[in-house]
């Protein structure tokens, strides 16, 4: 077992993640506020701990499992090295985030060469514990997407994809290891498509989800394959072939046969909903948000893959608003909408920004164009901040929507707003 002399935020974090604990969690465990933990993760606060403190650091390490004390090793090892990315640890905290955080997420993930190619250098055998931080760093990008837009995040994420796949190509492993990564590296596929497409970089993201789709099918993760299928359904559906966007996200729920999966269902037949609505099917969509709801009601996070951490009722309730916008159905729309975004995490600011554009919409349709112009106004502002091409797409959209309506004031000050932020430059 590892003697820590001095305990840092380095070897605290490196504890908190073997322990697989949040930032608020590990706090209480120490008897210190979340804030402070995320400052000293972070490295900007330098405290020594306290005696009791120590030794509570102490002992949590020594009662920790053979797997958690590898698994702190290993973080200890990146963060000494410079791959850790400590800044992820404000993602946890209650802060408003820095400005700067996409720079700094960058350059530090930049700066470090990927653990799966430094085991490789060492001409070390892969084992399992790598395979586990791959998709470990794959979560860790996932989540950091939620606050980082596709064109700031997408070469980071590149980067960490193509050192995966040099690794299984490459690197001796066992068989049950190698299924390991192959899982690994369909996550990071998902995420690389995810992020790409938010970039507007489509085919990329389509080439992404595919090879995604084979490698999740050949470490027999059907849930994984099949969200794949469903992201490609759902990008089809807004710049590609609809009908055949119905087919992709019809396939994905197939897919899950069988599977124990009651998020991932949820989630496939959300997007067979928004396929469905997006070539004109009111009843197929109708159906597919019943099915949806009803394999939420038997979703547990307990035991749901970390890749569902974000399919929340909200989330299903905002599918469905925008579901009822894409129909024309406005009554049916704007009370879903409203309440789901009310309720909104407002560090997402991309998706934030993205449900608003359409309650706006909503508004349009609806009648009221003051409301949709305020609306629409703030959605500018937020893309303002966020480099995704999606949510700049979306606002072009709503300059598209509301210029039949530039006779009135507020529209007509919309548009300028719109222009301040250079959003709408493709339109006007």
């Amino acid at each position: 077992m590892p003697t820590i002399d001095e305990w840092t935020g380095r070897e605290a974090r490196a504890l908190r993640l073997a322990l697989r604990l949040s930032v608020r969690d590990f706090a209480n465990r120490l008897g210190i506020g979340a804030r402070t933990v995320s400052n000293w993760e972070a490295g900007q606060t330098s405290i020594r701990p306290r005696p009791e403190m120590q030794a509570v650091l102490d002992t949590a390490l020594s009662r920790a499992s053979d797997d958690e004390r590898s698994r702190f090793d290993r973080e200890r090892g990146d963060v000494d090295t410079g791959t850790a990315v400590g800044s992820l640890a404000l993602l946890d905290s209650d802060e408003p985030l820095p400005d700067d955080l996409a720079l700094r997420v960058a350059q530090e993930w930049r700066a470090a060469e990927p653990p799966q190619l430094r085991e490789m250098r060492a001409g070390r055998r892969i084992g399992v514990g790598l395979a586990n931080a791959v998709r470990e760093r794959a979560d860790e990008l996932r989540r950091l997407d939620d606050v980082i837009g596709g064109e700031a995040l997408q070469d980071l994420v590149l980067r960490e994809l193509q050192a995966t796949v040099t690794t299984v190509r490459e690197a001796s492993y066992t068989a049950s290891t190698g299924q390991q990564l192959l899982a690994a590296l369909a996550d990071l596929c998902q995420i690389a498509g995810w992020v790409s497409s938010d970039a507007g970089l489509h085919e990329q993201a389509e080439r992404c989800y595919l090879a995604g789709v084979s490698a999740a099918h050949e470490a027999n993760e059907p849930a994984v394959a099949a969200n794949l299928l469903s992201c490609l359904a759902y990008q089809k559906s807004n710049v590609g072939d609809r009908r055949e966007a119905v087919l992709l996200a019809q396939a994905a729920v197939k897919g899950l046969d069988g599977a124990q999966a009651p998020g991932a269902r949820a989630l496939m037949w959300d997007r067979v909903a928004w396929t469905n609505a997006t070539v004109g099917d009111p009843a197929g969509t109708t159906r597919a948000l019943g099915e949806a709801e009803e394999a939420f009601a038997d979703h547990s996070m307990a035991n749901a893959p970390e890749w569902l951490y974000w399919v929340t009722a909200d989330e299903l309730q905002v599918m469905a608003g925008r579901c009822h916008v894409v129909l024309r159905q406005p009554e049916r729309a704007e009370p879903l909408l409203t309440a789901a975004i009310g309720r909104y995490d407002a560090t997402h600011v991309r998706e934030l920004a993205l449900y608003e554009s359409w309650l706006a919409e909503t508004y349009v349709q609806a009648g009221e164009i003051e409301q949709a112009a305020a609306t629409a106004s703030n959605v500018a502002d937020r893309a303002a901040t966020v480099a995704s091409e999606r949510l700049a797409e979306r606002v072009r959209d709503l300059v598209t929507v509301l210029a039949p309506y530039r006779a009135l004031p507020a529209v007509r000050e919309w548009e300028q707003h719109a222009e301040a932020h250079r959003l709408a430059r493709h339109v006007r």
